[in-house]
């Protein structure tokens, strides 16, 4: 049985005396590929600059040769466009509402002289209708500056509202001002420059040292006083306790006194009644008596009786008489 013959894909080199190679691309081709590489390249490029987006918080216009390409009334909506690549410059504007601050902190002087620092900070909106005032009538052409000149603002009249106001009143009438300002400043900026003044925040306000200094020591003898009334107070609280307690005293020893007065009154009343009582007693039994007797004369009968039974002999010592008591003299027997 015959084998077949092996094929090779440029022939069978048995019949031929000569291999066959593959075919290689012309020379010509070789040559051109880099111009090919070069034009898709540029393509690219120019592709990448023609197609642009407009993000959901901007609008947007274009110039050409410095030229605005659309109606002031009509900037660019969101999404994605085409303009003419490296030629047409897209200036795009954020109108979102959105928060920004001067780059430092403001310095104001108050009515009375006091150097005051301030942190301001305001929150704007702008309107479709104000983008190309913006963009091209406000500083410099595009966004580059339009936040400068509104801080411009921005402290002008934060220091001729500043300057109107005492410092104890900026420090005690603080919505008031910020009020003040809010009212001032959105009716300038939108007339400038069409912008929205959403809000307006004053983030700190810092006095002079001086100006510190001095409210420190001020409160210091606010304190100091207080203390000293709370002091005061303190003792007239504790005066008018012990003199309530001396009038507690001094009413308990009144009535204490009054008392022991009424008692005694009371006692000296019954010894008096009890001796007119007795008196009375004896009276009615010396009556009983003398009527017994007889008569008052025979009653004393009965005395001089009883007393002669008592009688010793001894004489008295003394005897009474007009000018007083006389002695007995002793006569020797």
């Amino acid at each position: 049985m015959a084998e077949d013959p092996i094929k090779f894909p440029w022939g069978n080199p048995q019949q031929s005396p000569q291999m066959r190679m593959p075919s290689l691309p012309p020379m010509k081709a070789l040559k051109a590929l880099p111009l090919l590489l070069v034009a898709l390249f540029v393509a690219f490029i120019l592709l990448a600059n023609a197609i642009y987006t407009v993000q959901p918080t901007e609008l947007a216009f274009t110039r050409t040769f410095g030229k605005v390409d659309q109606d002031p009334a009509s900037p660019i909506l969101p999404g994605v466009h085409l303009k003419l690549p490296f030629i047409t410059v897209v200036d795009r504007l954020q109108v979102s509402v959105d928060t920004v601050s001067p780059p430092g902190e403001l310095r104001v002087i108050s009515h009375d002289g006091q150097v005051i620092t301030l942190g301001v900070s305001i929150t704007r909106k702008v309107p479709p209708a104000a983008v190309y005032n913006l963009l091209y009538n406000t500083g410099a052409v595009g966004n580059v500056d339009i936040d400068r000149n509104i801080f411009s603002i921005l402290a002008d009249r934060t220091l001729t509202i500043f300057g109107r106001e005492d410092v104890l009143n900026i420090a005690s009438d603080r919505e008031r001002i910020i009020g003040l300002m809010k009212t001032v400043i959105a009716a300038d900026i939108n007339k400038l420059f069409g912008i929205q003044l959403v809000d307006l925040q004053i983030t700190g306000i810092r006095f002079s040292p001086e100006y510190e200094r001095a409210v420190n020591e001020n409160t210091l003898a606010k304190t100091n006083a207080y203390k000293a009334e709370q002091v005061l107070h303190q003792k007239q609280i504790e005066a008018e306790q012990a003199a309530a307690v001396a009038k507690g005293q001094a009413d308990a020893a009144i009535e204490t006194a009054r008392g022991e007065s009424q008692s005694t009154l009371l006692n000296a009343q019954a010894r008096a009644k009890a001796t007119e009582i007795q008196a009375a007693a004896d009276a009615a039994a010396i009556k009983v008596r003398v009527e017994a007797a007889g008569g008052a004369q025979g009653y004393t009968a009965i005395l001089a009786a009883e007393t002669m039974k008592q009688w010793n002999g001894t004489l008295p010592s003394t005897m009474l008489s007009g000018q007083g008591a006389l002695p007995f003299l002793q006569v020797g027997k």
